[in-house]
């Protein structure tokens, strides 16, 4: 609203300039004719000037090309009717300034051209050849300059009024990409809880519901035979710490790492040597040199599901070592992590929830998530993830040894 306020003012300021011009112009020119029949003719031809300057404001196009055409022949008139030249050349000045910035600059400087070829035959006319000629050159120098010049002021609002339309559109922009990233915040949210759901059904679920037959059948038998009552209630307190680690596995599963603030290289090693701590593995972690640095979301999907990767093996694999690595391939970010287990049965392969889990992180990068056997024995999850385009390069190697 400011900016079209303001572009009012600029064409009122203008219009007000030429109206000014022309009122100057006409008052001076028609003091300097001998009053009478000629006088008046001027002044006639002065206000239809000025009436056709007011109109061409307001019509089409078409019209306007007839407006320019009759001032044209108005400012001739006038030139021709006072023989001692006088000032209504001056018009040409603001004709000049009119056209350039109603028409393209093509046209306009065709008709500056017809008002310097006016204003020099008339002058010839009067005068004679070299008289005429040099007489007509400072106007045609006038119109020359006010037409650029008024050229370069519409050129300049032109650019200005397109430069505020690309900043209104990507106001626009912005607002509703603001607005796709709270809703998509809010879906993450919801497929988050929607996983931990899950996690907590397929572990808390089952130890709890262990706990409670063990419980129902320990005081069924409390009277019967109290030591395997016993021995029962010591087994159900064991599940219930277990489900109480898991539990807290999964809380500090919720929280942000710390990790997630520095580089993979760093990160992943800290994750490895917590998990070496707690349990009796042995991690292999190889990073390529070529995986390029990523972005804080990117880090985080990554950590996370190696992070879910090794828990599952924990779970499942009763496996002793680890192979973690993560390379280049074309535009994908390869993750292959790899056991010495068990392996798997084939009808649960993919179906656990642990599988589901990285499979949902890794669909937000427009990853692919695969689980084979390993050569060797064991098993193997494969995840491959779009590189994002803006990432740079990695250059410093991380220690650990290569995928056997």
């Amino acid at each position: 609203m400011i900016r079209g306020i303001k572009k009012q003012f600029d064409n009122q300021l203008l219009y007000f300039i030429g109206y000014f011009a022309w009122g100057a112009v006409g008052l001076l020119g028609i003091r300097l004719i001998e009053p009478g029949p000629m006088r008046t003719l001027c002044l006639g031809l002065v206000i239809l000037y000025g009436v056709l300057f007011a109109v061409s404001a307001k019509v089409s196009a078409a019209w306007k090309d007839i407006c320019c055409l009759v001032q044209t022949i108005t400012v001739a008139a006038l030139i021709a009717l006072n023989s001692g030249w006088g000032v209504f050349p001056i018009l040409y000045f603001i004709l000049s300034a009119e056209v350039m910035m109603a028409f393209s600059q093509r046209k306009g400087l065709l008709w500056i051209g017809l008002f310097a070829l006016f204003t020099a035959g008339i002058f010839v006319l009067v005068a004679g050849w070299q008289t005429g000629i040099i007489t007509s050159l400072p106007y045609i120098a006038g119109y020359l300059f006010f037409g650029i010049f008024a050229s370069a002021v519409a050129q300049a609002r032109r650019e200005r009024d397109k430069n505020s339309r690309l900043l209104q559109e990507l106001q626009n922009v912005h607002r509703k990409l603001q607005d796709y990233s709270a809703r998509i915040e809010e879906l993450t949210i919801s497929e988050e809880r929607n996983r931990l759901s899950r996690e907590m059904h397929d572990t808390l679920g089952h130890r709890l519901t262990v706990v409670a037959v063990q419980l129902e059948g320990a005081q069924r038998l409390i009277g019967e035979n109290p030591e395997k009552s016993v021995n029962i209630v010591r087994t159900a307190r064991e599940q219930i710490r277990e489900a109480l680690r898991e539990l807290r596995g999964i809380v500090a599963t919720m929280r942000e790492p710390l990790q997630v603030n520095i580089p993979l290289r760093k990160a992943l090693p800290k994750l490895i040597d917590a998990f070496e701590e707690a349990t009796d593995f042995q991690v292999h972690l190889t990073i390529e040199d070529d995986v390029p640095n990523l972005t804080k979301a990117y880090r985080l999907t990554v950590y996370r599901i190696v992070q879910e990767a090794f828990t599952n093996i924990q779970r499942h694999a009763q496996a002793q070592n680890i192979w973690a690595r993560i390379f280049l391939k074309e535009d994908h970010l390869v993750i292959t992590i790899a056991d010495d287990g068990v392996g798997f049965p084939e009808q649960i392969s993919e179906g656990t929830f642990g599988l589901v889990g990285i499979r949902e992180r890794a669909s937000h990068f427009g990853g692919t998530v695969h689980l084979e056997s390993r050569n060797g024995g064991g098993a193997q999850l494969r995840v491959e993830l779009a590189v994002p385009k803006t990432s740079e390069v990695c250059e410093t190697p991380v220690r650990g040894a290569k995928d056997d």
